[in-house]
């Protein structure tokens, strides 16, 4: 069954699921959820409700609970620029033990099996399949904001890029995001807020 949280961004309830696979070629991929969609450097507030608070509020959907985010809006004032990038390397510190005592056969003879019973090793190269598949994985994150506004209209825009390069050989993820939001205050009593 389903006992996923109920995601809310601003109000707007959103789809966690991931359940869409796909590939061509002998590739294989899959869709992430629209909650990953976010730039965490968006957020402004992330508050976890939980029990009959969250299904008052939000009804039957948000029964295991409901996840709300507040993005980030503009501020009145000036304009303010933010950029940071971020860079970190991914290493496996710690791989399973191996053999490396007996060579390939059966019974210390050399016939061609992959079991591990045959010959003594004797100081020969002892092949690890963990150091032929295991690299060093990368990890480079981009984010710019731009925000401002005055008394009557604000606006807060941000791009950011991620790329990663797992520790797995081919293994790959990559993000960039985008996202405009305005507020204008046409009176004491009307505001309208937008965003994409």
């Amino acid at each position: 069954a389903n006992n996923q949280p109920l995601f809310i961004i601003d109000g707007i309830p959103v789809s966690n699921n991931t359940d869409n696979f796909g590939g061509s070629g002998g590739d294989s991929y899959q869709n992430t959820n629209r909650f990953s969609d976010i730039n965490p450097d968006d957020i402004e507030s992330m508050t976890i409700l939980k029990g009959p608070s969250a299904s008052v509020l939000y009804g039957l959907r948000a029964a295991n609970g409901a996840v709300v985010v507040t993005t980030k809006s503009g501020k009145a004032g000036k304009a303010n620029v933010n950029y940071k990038v971020s860079y970190s390397f991914d290493d496996v510190a710690k791989t399973p033990p191996i053999q490396t005592t007996y060579g390939n056969g059966n019974n210390g003879g050399l016939t061609p099996t992959v079991n591990t019973w045959g010959p003594l090793v004797n100081g020969a190269a002892t092949y690890n399949p963990y150091d032929l598949y295991f690299i060093t994985g990368h990890q480079l994150q981009n984010s710019l904001t731009f925000s401002g506004g005055n008394e009557k209209a604000t606006y807060f825009t941000s791009i950011a890029n991620s790329t990663q390069s797992g520790v797995a050989q081919e293994s790959d993820y990559g993000k960039t995001s985008v996202r405009l939001a305005g507020t204008l205050r046409a009176s004491d009593k009307f505001k309208f807020d937008g965003s994409a």
